[in-house]
């Protein structure tokens, strides 16, 4: 492959990639480089954007940049049918073509989106998602699920269900260091890494007061509780009386 104006990448089956000036060859390591010798790199093409793509036999496609570091890793879900690939192209929209040994896959690169769900350890409809103390947490029918980091590029991230809430999870928010959660079991806090629940009203959504910011709302099927933070910490006040609608959104005016 084409990798300068006086240099070409050479790329073998089990032995790596080397740059060759012409007169001699140097290994070109990367970050794929024990995984491309691993998995039987078997296709390789320079994209236009400069960006090398290898598919392999073992483990899908890498691609990396000029400089040899991981951009894109896409095999047996995580966006491919299969992972034996046989061929590669780059179409006029810069989307690459991959053929595997069953069926095709188009994959858009310009799209900075990945797709999780249940391949990735995600079950069950999704009704919120935040970053609270610096992790991803997904409240869905089935419970709350967090985001473990791949250990490596060839690791890929998955959630992982939080046992602590074996119950539908509805809505979440972060206030005062804690996380709060709308569960069918009640109200749910989490803290410093342990989970309590603060009553068990059954709730559905929630909304962080904009003019006290010690106080949240949670809407239930037949009314409103309100949280209020207090001495450091978070309590419930029980149910607003006289109010017994079924709240699917609040809002303050």
């Amino acid at each position: 492959l084409p990798y300068s104006t006086n240099k070409a990448l050479i790329c073998t089956l089990e032995d790596g990639l080397y740059l060759y000036d012409g007169e001699k060859s140097v290994p070109f390591l990367s970050e794929v480089t024990n995984f491309l010798k691993e998995n039987r790199l078997y296709k390789a093409i320079k994209l236009k954007n400069g960006n090398f793509a290898f598919g392999t036999l073992l483990r899908g496609v890498v691609i990396i940049d000029k400089q040899g570091a991981l951009i894109h890793l896409m095999e047996k879900g995580r966006g491919l049918g299969d992972n034996a690939v046989y061929n590669l192209e780059e179409d006029q929209q810069g989307s690459l073509w991959v053929t595997m040994s069953v069926g095709i896959s188009r994959v858009e690169l310009q799209t900075p989106m990945t797709w999780f769900d249940e391949r990735n350890g995600l079950t069950g409809a999704v009704n919120d998602i935040i970053r609270y103390d610096g992790d991803l947490y997904a409240a869905t029918m089935l419970g709350l699920y967090k985001l473990k980091r791949g250990a490596s590029f060839s690791t890929p991230s998955n959630f992982i269900k939080v046992n602590e809430l074996p119950t539908s999870v509805w809505a979440m928010t972060a206030q005062h260091g804690s996380l709060l959660l709308v569960t069918d079991n009640g109200t749910a806090e989490l803290k410093n890494g342990k989970y309590k629940f603060l009553d068990d009203y059954s709730g559905a959504v929630i909304l962080p007061s904009r003019y006290d910011p010690s106080v949240v709302y949670v809407g239930l099927t037949d009314g409103v509780v309100i949280l209020k933070f207090e001495a450091g910490r978070w309590k419930s006040l029980g149910s607003i009386p006289n109010v017994n609608a079924d709240v699917g959104e609040m809002n303050e005016d």
